[in-house]
């Protein structure tokens, strides 16, 4: 199992990692799955994007934690985006949770990640998270990398500069540096249709009067 996964991979031609995938697939077994998500941890960029397409092609669906890991600390761009694009399909309230904590990173690209698979979802519930998440304040403690959202199972990531484990709680430090998250408004944006720019209070405002009609609405309409 380990070598059909590593060959989709590593694979140079087409038809071999086409062969190796129709293998895989045909064996239905967790374990194969499992041995592509457990790719994501390699440490060779072309390796974690290659499992992140087998993961879109197979269906390959209980890896939500390696993926929240990859969408928002891979320190390639291409999987992040790659990974973030998976979560979407694979929301639920885990996922959401964590990605609402991670709108308040310090880090740039965890906002970044956090609000766009939010804006795709477009779950009602997250539009006060994205409120509040419109201004970031943070301490930067010096000697740090990017903290870990308290997942399991990193391997690669520390020799990026970023430990293995954090716990959630340490997710947002004391008040230092203060960032406007475009990003979190663009997701406003893209949700609601409205546009109040970067005035907190303003959204806030038309949240309070209008939450209990747009949440009917969006459940409606799915």
């Amino acid at each position: 199992v380990r070598k059909i996964a590593r060959a989709i991979a590593t694979a140079r031609d087409f038809r071999e990692r086409l062969e190796a995938e129709k293998r895989l697939y045909r064996m239905h077994d967790p374990l194969a799955f499992g041995a592509i998500a457990g790719l994501l941890d390699s440490d060779t960029a072309q390796v974690r994007i290659a499992a992140l397409k087998a993961i879109r092609k197979l269906g390959i669906h209980d890896i939500r934690g390696r993926l929240v890991r990859t969408a928002l600390f891979d320190p390639v761009g291409q999987a992040r985006e790659r990974a973030g694009e998976l979560l979407t399909r694979r929301y639920d309230n885990q996922v959401r949770k964590i990605l609402v904590k991670a709108l308040q990173s310090e880090h740039k690209q965890v906002r970044t990640c956090a609000a766009k698979v939010l804006g795709v979802v477009k779950d009602p519930t997250t539009i006060n998270a994205l409120i509040e998440g419109l201004y970031v304040t943070y301490h930067r403690r010096s000697g740090e990398g990017a903290p870990v959202l308290g997942l399991v199972g990193t391997r690669g990531y520390h020799a990026q500069g970023m430990p293995r484990t954090v716990p959630l709680d340490q997710l947002v430090h004391s008040p230092d540096i203060f960032v406007i998250n475009y990003d979190a408004l663009e997701a406003l944006r893209n949700m609601t249709g409205q546009d109040f720019g970067t005035s907190k209070r303003a959204w806030l405002e038309w949240w309070a009067e209008n939450e209990d009609e747009f949440t009917l609405w969006s459940r409606e309409a799915k």
